[in-house]
């Protein structure tokens, strides 16, 4: 099962990148390249992803919070990032108020119309992935998803390193 789920983020992150090559201003796909790598216990990976995020968009709420989690998790100061990201969250949250002052009703409303959203998303069989079979996908090339094989290859022991050269 536990390959079968790792499998499952390594293919996710092909689409995902491809994505990101059709939409190359679009966050949310290295969000979901990172997220993958997070899921994957790759978290070296995930940092690198969201830090490129970060330099290219230092007021991404999402990515604020990937990079306090993950440098919590990797034990790497991360009081910077938080405080930004407590910055951001008060201003998002002003802003919120003030449109609910404007207008009570359409702010409401819109409310609504949002959870109604996120209730039928939550009540929808997950999309079908697309037949991918027979389309080009590049091969992994860049060095951090060689690096990603590589430490997937690593873990695979289970910590034990080469007990075969020990059984001789």
């Amino acid at each position: 099962m536990h390959h079968a789920k790792n499998d499952m983020f390594e293919k996710a992150i092909i689409y995902f990148e491809r994505a990101q090559q059709i939409q190359p201003k679009e966050n949310k796909w290295s969000l979901m390249i990172a997220s993958c790598y997070r899921r994957m216990n790759l978290f070296n990976e995930a940092l690198k992803v969201y830090e490129e995020i970060y330099d290219q968009n230092p007021d991404n709420i999402d990515c604020l919070r990937g990079l306090v989690q993950i440098r919590k998790d990797l034990g790497m100061k991360y009081q910077s990032f938080a405080e930004k990201l407590m910055v951001l969250d008060r201003e998002d949250e002003a802003r919120r108020q003030y449109e609910y002052q404007q207008n009570p009703q359409a702010y409401q409303m819109q409310q609504q119309q949002q959870m109604q959203q996120q209730q039928y998303m939550h009540q929808q069989a997950p999309p079908d992935m697309p037949d991918m079979r027979g389309v080009n996908v590049p091969q992994p090339t860049n060095q951090r998803k060689i690096a990603a094989a590589k430490q997937q290859d690593a873990d695979d022991d289970g910590g034990w390193g080469d007990t075969a050269a020990l059984l001789d």
